[in-house]
């Protein structure tokens, strides 16, 4: 419910910065609208909706776990996709992140 509601005041607050462009919005061409629709459906409702899901079937501990991983796969796609160097104060980091998952896991 707080969900709910927390998105529709945020999309409330953001309606203002979409009636002020809405002249930019409309003059977009269909590869541009294909382009918003991917993001919107593979960046935001899809992964939304998985989230979701895994709230309801994965169990807290294990949610948590698997979030504090998210940096460090972060940091690992970053690497090869987008030649994002891995810095030695990331791979420290994300070793520490890694030794906190290990230590908490037993």
């Amino acid at each position: 419910m707080s969900l709910g509601v927390a998105t529709g005041v945020g999309s409330l607050l953001a309606l203002p910065v979409l009636l002020l462009n809405l002249p930019h919005l409309l003059a977009l061409d269909l590869e541009a609208w294909g382009a918003v629709a991917y993001l919107v459906l593979f960046g935001t409702l899809l992964p939304f909706a998985l989230f979701l899901q895994g709230v309801r079937l994965v169990p807290a501990r294990e949610a948590t776990l698997l979030a504090m991983l998210e940096p460090v796969a972060g940091a690992i796609f970053a690497w090869p996709l987008a030649g994002e160097p891995l810095r030695p104060e990331a791979l420290l980091g994300g070793g520490l992140i890694l030794l906190g998952v290990v230590l908490n896991r037993r």
